[in-house]
């Protein structure tokens, strides 16, 4: 029987054309799913999202100034009012419909309203009225609280994600009263495996300019190894691999934008990832290559 290695291979964190350094995107609109749940639900006269991104698919701390998100919608819609809220948490996804992470008045990042219009999914952007600090070691929840109070269909959000991922979304909509964020004892209708597709304007900790490594590619998959390159123009790099199932990386300093992976455990998955080092005090966040196949 043909042996296989699990790798993590496609990226969490596509590019969409030229990215600015501060730029962090996750999802891709390659393959990308309409959704009438995510971020918001237009159909009802109220609706209610959680979704965690985790600190491997950010790959950096620092100041988070505005939120993109990809949506598309008919001209019935109204202006839609809803609060964004930020939380720094553990918690790598949902256990069940009423796991919801609460939120305080001083988790609210942005307050708002929205039109959309257009029948094909165009860029979003929210600035956010209160940027948010993350350090980058924790999961962001980024939670939607549409308090609308009618209803129109029609509002779509692009979504991504494979049900073999973990429950990471959980929703709720009603026409009876507005939710309350900050006592989350309502049941959600349901938790997902699809989030948003999105990007995130992060301005680094510590002012770091060094640019993130992009366009990583595997090939030359064996049975028990690999080689992956990216592109970056930077000189030094920081790359580390594992097992999905352990703890510690192996740490590997690179003068070159290309690492050959040997003696893998085969029928095994792997976490790599990477980061540019522009100096002693400048490094770029993580570029992490996730999703597991088998040898071709």
């Amino acid at each position: 029987m043909k042996q296989r290695l699990l790798l993590f291979l496609a990226l969490l964190l596509t590019t969409f054309g030229g990215a600015r350094a501060n730029e962090v995107e996750i999802g891709s609109l390659e393959g990308a799913e309409n959704d009438s749940y995510l971020p918001m639900n237009s159909l009802y006269n109220y609706s209610y999202t959680q979704q965690i991104y985790t600190a491997d698919e950010i790959g950096t701390g620092g100041t988070i100034n505005s939120i993109t998100m990809w949506l598309y919608g008919n001209a019935n819609l109204y202006d839609i009012p809803f609060d964004i809220y930020m939380v720094e948490i553990d918690k790598e996804a949902f256990a069940s419909t009423t796991d919801w992470v609460a939120v305080t008045e001083n988790d609210i990042v942005y307050s708002g309203t929205v039109t959309v219009h257009n029948t094909e999914a165009e860029a979003y952007t929210f600035e956010l009225s209160t940027p948010f600090e993350y350090s980058g070691e924790g999961n962001l929840v980024i939670a939607f609280n549409n308090t609308t109070g009618s209803w129109a269909s029609g509002l779509t959000g692009m979504v991504f994600g494979a049900d073999s991922d973990p429950v990471r979304a959980i929703y709720a909509r009603r026409d009876n009263g507005a939710y309350d964020p900050y006592n989350p004892t309502f049941p959600a209708l349901s938790t997902t495996y699809k989030r948003n597709v999105i990007t995130l304007d992060i301005t680094p900790a510590g002012g770091s300019t060094c640019a993130r490594p992009e366009n990583l590619v595997v090939s030359d998959i064996s049975d028990t190894g690999a080689t992956i390159t990216w592109d970056s123009e930077v000189g030094s790099y920081k790359f580390e691999y594992k097992k999905n199932a352990d703890a510690e990386w192996t740490a590997i300093v690179l003068t070159e934008a290309t690492y050959e992976l040997e003696e893998l455990t085969a029928n095994t998955a792997y976490q790599a990832r990477v980061k540019a080092v522009c100096g002693p005090e400048s490094e770029s966040g993580w570029k992490t290559i996730s999703l597991p196949t088998e040898k071709p």
